[in-house]
Parts: structure tokens; sequence; C-alpha cells
């Protein structure tokens, strides 16, 4: 619908520019002065930035939009700036030219090849249509203000948004690492996170992948910036309509919260970080323990559990949390390497205990048994005796946990930080591991 809505608005706003092209205007323009001047006015609002514009590129209605940074310059070179996955996740900056001409209307031409934004356009996946993206753009006048232009897609009719970027970006680089900042405590490794939009009080759940929410197979596209998240074409219920959220705290964030005038909406994350553990945790995700940032308190006992191993020449490489499902069980997996150079697999299997039972917010890890390379492991630490090595990794995991997200609040759960309900020194992160 919103497509439909700019293509009638890029129609009148070209009948206004242009008019007739047998009769001047009763002002004494004729209908090629008249577009002249749309073209310099398109030009001269292009480049009045300092710094330079953020633009909120989107390819389709419902794909992932991504922050782009745009400088024009009157020689008409370009310089477009991106940090996505079109950009392996590096900061890149592309050169190229652009015009602004008459294309029914004053058109801005990306005109020459700029690998940050056509790669949004380049047919370039088997089907031949890539991401399916606009390189060339009207302007709608009826958007545009003193410190934003809405860009139409020439092929598509998507708006894009273009918004004067403030002076502390005049480094783009300080753009980008804000937005990396969000991301890492919302997004990033997020995959598959379930998220609750509330607008009036209730809404649909979604699933998160790449900067795309799903209800069911219906894509929901949206941008994530510096200044929180928008919805391309939004969420309306009872009457209001939820389209922009920043998050309610920088830092330690629980939700994002709707900023648009008049509108009560949020979206939340469905599950609790433990809960959202307890259900990965009964799938075949492995997660690595960095037992290296470990709390205090689980340092002293982690390292009298490696001391104790040196001692028989034996050096703990990596331990995963982790669901065995020939036995049905939760598992401690410790890889360790002995002199002789092998490594071996021990399994220190434990019951977890969640509570309460649903949206848990604690869980207790209680010793069950090992498999054979497990009482191996336990015996060669506690030196030829397994109570007393089992005893040793007790000491380090055997506690009552509550879970929170590791990166600061509680909506990404890829990072998870298990702090012991007794002692707030005694924890440890996890995250999962990619293959």
């Amino acid at each position: 619908m919103k497509k439909y809505i700019y293509i009638l608005v890029m129609s009148l706003a070209v009948g206004l520019l242009s008019g007739c092209e047998d009769t001047d205007d009763v002002f004494g323009k004729s209908p090629e002065e008249r577009i002249q001047e749309a073209i310099t006015t398109f030009e001269q609002v292009l480049l009045s930035p300092e710094y330079g514009w953020e633009m909120r590129y989107f390819s389709t209605e419902n794909s992932a939009g991504y922050p782009l940074l745009v400088k024009f310059y009157k020689d008409s070179k370009v310089v477009v700036a991106g940090q996505n996955r079109f950009t392996n996740n590096s900061y890149k900056e592309s050169e190229s030219y652009y015009d602004v001409i008459d294309g029914n209307g004053a058109l801005l031409t990306f005109e020459t090849y700029n690998e940050v934004l056509h790669a949004f356009s380049n047919p370039v996946d088997p089907n031949g249509k890539g991401q399916e993206g606009d390189y060339e753009f009207y302007c709608d006048p009826t958007m545009t203000t003193d410190n934003q232009v809405v860009l139409i897609g020439k092929k598509r009719g998507l708006s894009i948004v273009m918004t004067k970027l403030d002076k502390k970006y005049s480094d783009w680089s300080v753009y980008f690492n804000e937005l990396a900042a969000i991301n890492k405590v919302t997004f990033e490794g997020n995959a598959g996170a379930a998220f609750h939009l509330k607008v009036a009080g209730a809404g649909p759940y979604l699933t998160y992948n790449e900067y795309q929410f799903f209800q069911g197979n219906t894509a929901m596209g949206f941008i994530l910036t510096p200044s929180g998240l928008h919805l391309y074409e939004g969420y309306e219920r009872n009457g209001q309509l939820a389209v922009n959220f920043q998050l309610d705290n920088a830092e330690a964030p629980t939700k994002f919260v709707c900023t648009d005038e008049g509108v009560t909406a949020s979206i939340e994350p469905r599950y609790t970080p433990l809960a959202s553990y307890q259900m990965d945790s009964k799938t075949n995700a492995i997660w690595t323990i960095d037992y290296k940032t470990m709390g205090a308190s689980s340092t002293t006992a982690f390292n009298a559990l490696q001391d104790a191993l040196k001692a028989t020449d034996a050096t703990i490489k990596e331990v995963d949390l982790l669901y065995v499902q020939s036995v049905s069980k939760n598992a401690l997996r410790f890889r360790y390497r002995i002199a002789d150079g092998t490594e071996l697999e021990a399994l220190i299997y434990y019951n977890l205990t969640y509570t309460p039972s649903k949206n848990p917010e604690t869980v207790t890890f209680t010793y069950n048994d090992a498999n054979e390379n497990g009482l191996g492991f336990l015996k060669r630490a506690g030196a030829g005796d397994v109570e007393a090595g089992k005893a040793l990794v007790n000491a380090v995991f055997a506690k009552t946990y509550k879970v929170e997200c590791a990166s600061g609040g509680l909506l990404n759960p890829s990072y998870l930080k298990f702090i012991a309900t007794d002692d707030k020194d005694c924890n440890f992160t996890i995250h999962k591991k990619n293959f």
C-alpha cells in the first residue's frame, strides 16, 4: 500500500514540477525551466549537509534495512559507507559518481558503480534478482524538511529516508561503532530469538533473523540505527501505528519502546534469557564456557581443578555445555590434553533444575554421573579418587544460578552469564558455538 501511495505522490509531484509540455504556466515558466529548477533545488538539498546523510536503505518492503552514510560533492562525486554482511561486516567506503537528471521529474542516479550501494541492486544470485534494490531515486517534496529528505525508488517506489548527520558523526566510524554497540546488546548472534510486539497492550509473537521479524512466513523488515529501530511498514492495532522505537536503556536494555506520538507500543523478549537457553539446550546446540573470564570465586575453584590436572601433566583446552541426545542428559564437556599430546573428551552429566518451570529465572546444577572418559577425567583430577575429582568440578559448577544476557539487559541471549545466587563473584559466561 505504501508503495502505491508514493507512486501517486510522485505522479502529482512530477505534474507540479513539469506541467504540460505544450503550454507555459501562468508565471511564464516553461516545463523545461521548471524541471531544471527542480533539478537545481534537488542538487542543492543533496549538497547541503556538512557531514553527509544517514540513509535508511531498504531493498523491498519486507527486506532487512541497512543504514548507509552518504556524502555528495559539487564535482559529482559521492561517497557511500556501510558496515553490513555485504561488506563482510567491516567498515567500507566506496567513491563513485552521481547525477541529478530529468527522468520525468528530478531524478537522482548513482550513475557509476558504487561497491557499497550497488550491492543491493546487483543481480548476483542464481535467479538473477539479487536484493532487487533501487539505485535511482526521485525526491518526495511533500516529505522534505530542513533535516530530512525522503527518496522514492524509481523501480520499486519504496521510501528511503535520508537524515542529515550531526557533527558528532563527522568521523563516520563513530556512527558505525555506536551501531555495533547497540547491535551487540540486541541482535548480534541472536537469530531465532523470540520477541513480542505489543501495540495497545497486545500483538503478535515474532521470530528474529537478520533485521527482519517473522510472524509465521510473513516478514516484517526493519532497520537498526544508533537512534533506535524503525519498522519499514510499521504495525497497526486499534488505530495505533507503531513505526519508531528506541531502547529503554542503552547499556542494559529490557525492551524497545515506541516513540511515535500517541502510540503505546513495545518490542520485548518473549522469554527470559534462561528460558531461551532452556529451549535451546534440548537441541544440538553447543555452548562454550569462557573459563578465562570467570568471576573471582569461580576462577579460584577452576584454578584448583586446573592445578590438580597439571599435577598429572594434563591441561584443559575447552569446556562446553551441551545436551547429549543419545542419553538425554545435560553435560559439561571437558576437552583436555595429556602428556603425550593426545586430546581426550570427558562428559560429566548434570541435572539442571529450572525454577519456575515455565519462563524460569534460576537453574540449579546437580551432579548426575559421567561417561567412561568422564570418570577417567575425575579420577585424574582427584589423584586416583573419583569422589575427590567430582568435588573439584562441583566446586566450580554445582550451584544455583540466575541468568542474564552477558551483553547487558534482556534482549540478546546469544551470550549468557550465569551468576550464583549466593555469591555474585561465582559466575561464568557462555556463548553458542558456531559451526
